[in-house]
C-alpha cells in the first residue's frame, strides 16, 4: 500500500499528540486565567492583559489543533505542484467548503501565535524604558495589527483553495491504493491549491515572522540595557522583574522553534522546489505543546503566581522600599 503524505501510523500519532496537548493546555490556561484574575498583585496589574491575551490565543489555537488536526500534503502531478489539506481530528473528513474554512481558521491562530510576540515585547519595552503603560484601547489596537499577516495568510489560503476546486477531479487518483481510502474504497474529502512560488501565501508569514523577531530583538536589547543600568538599585527584588523577562523570552523562543522554523523551512522548500525535510514534519508535531508551555512558564516563573500555585505564603517587603508602577519593588536611591 502506498503512502501519501503521512502514513496512517503518523497521522494517528499526530492526533493523539494534539489530544494530549489540548487536555494539558486547557487545564493550564484556565488555571493561569483564574490566577491572573484573582491573585495578581498591584505591581503586576499592567501585565495582566498580556497574560490573558496569550491565554486566549493559546486556547483558540490548541482547540483548532484538536478539532481539525489538519494534515498538509505536498504532491506533484506532471509539471505542477499542489498542496492538499485534509481534516483528520474530531472534525474528520469534512466536505467542502468546510475543509477549507476550518483550515483557514486553523492557520490563522497558528500564525497569530507568532505575530503576537512583538506586541508583548513592545509593551514591556515602553513600561520598563519609558515608564509608560499602554491603555486598553492602545493595547487592543496593536493586538489587532498583529492579526494582519495571519489574516492575509488565512484569507489567501481560503481563496486559493476555492480556486483550486477545479484540480480535485484530476488529483483524486493520487489516493488510489493508499491508507487514506475508506473501507468501501472512497477517497477522503480534501481541499487543494496550487503551490505557486509567486503566491502571496508563500511570502506573508516569513516576512511577518522576520519583522516580528527583529522587533523582539531590538526591544530585548533596550530592556536589558535598562536593567543593567538599574542593577545596583534593584537589589534582591530584581528577580521579580527578571521573571517577566524570562517569561517573555520563553514565549518568544518557543514559537520561533516550533512554528517559525517548520513554516519557514516549508516556505523555503516551496520557493526552491524542494520537498519539506522530514525533520521539520516531526518538529511541527511539537507545535501544539506551545499552548501548554506558555502558561506553564507563567505559573512557574512569575513569583506571585508561583506562590499561589504551590501554596506558598506571600512575603512582606521590608520598610523603606518603593514599588515601581511597572516593575518590581526597588530601593529608593539616595539623593
Amino acid at each position: 500500500m502506498k503512502v501519501l503524505g503521512r502514513s496512517l501510523q503518523d497521522r494517528n500519532l499526530k492526533y493523539y499528540n494534539a489530544t494530549a496537548a489540548f487536555l494539558v493546555s486547557i487545564v493550564l490556561n484556565f488555571i493561569l486565567v483564574y490566577t491572573v484574575l484573582k491573585k495578581t498583585p498591584k505591581w503586576l496589574h499592567p501585565y495582566a492583559k498580556i497574560f490573558l491575551t496569550d491565554s486566549f490565543i493559546n486556547v483558540c489555537f490548541i482547540t483548532m489543533c484538536f478539532l481539525s488536526n489538519v494534515v498538509l500534503i505536498n504532491v506533484n502531478d506532471k509539471d505542477s505542484s499542489y498542496f492538499i489539506h485534509i481534516t483528520s481530528g474530531v472534525l474528520n473528513d469534512l466536505p467542502q467548503p468546510w475543509t477549507t474554512i476550518i483550515t483557514g481558521v486553523y492557520v490563522f491562530f497558528l500564525n497569530w501565535t507568532i505575530t503576537i510576540v512583538p506586541v508583548n515585547f513592545v509593551y514591556r519595552y515602553l513600561s520598563v524604558c519609558h515608564d509608560y503603560e499602554i491603555s486598553i484601547s492602545g493595547f487592543i489596537f496593536i493586538t489587532l495589527i498583529s492579526t494582519i499577516a495571519p489574516g492575509i495568510y488565512a484569507v489567501s489560503t481560503v481563496v486559493y483553495e476555492f480556486q483550486g476546486e477545479i484540480f480535485k477531479d484530476k488529483l483524486t487518483y493520487l489516493f488510489n491504493d493508499t491508507d487514506w481510502l475508506s473501507p468501501d474504497g472512497t477517497p477522503p474529502h480534501f481541499a487543494v491549491m496550487e503551490a505557486d512560488s509567486n503566491n502571496i501565501h508563500n511570502y506573508v508569514i516569513p516576512i511577518a515572522a522576520l519583522i516580528s523577531y527583529i522587533i523582539v530583538v531590538l526591544c530585548a536589547i533596550q530592556i536589558w540595557r535598562k536593567f543593567y543600568r538599574l542593577r545596583k538599585l534593584q537589589d534582591k527584588y530584581v528577580r521579580k522583574s527578571y521573571s517577566l523577562n524570562v517569561v517573555l523570552i520563553t514565549n518568544a523562543v518557543v514559537p520561533l522553534l516550533v512554528q517559525v522554523v517548520p513554516s519557514g523551512g516549508a516556505a523555503v522548500a516551496r520557493l526552491f522546489g524542494f520537498n519539506m525535510p522530514p525533520a521539520l514534519v516531526y518538529i511541527s508535531m511539537v507545535s501544539p505543546w506551545s499552548a501548554a508551555i506558555s502558561p506553564l512558564m507563567d505559573l512557574i516563573v512569575v513569583q506571585p503566581y508561583r506562590h499561589f500555585v504551590f501554596c506558598r505564603r506571600k512575603g512582606v517587603a521590608p520598610k523603606g522600599q518603593a514599588t515601581s508602577r511597572f516593575a518590581e519593588p526597588i530601593h529608593n536611591p539616595k539623593k
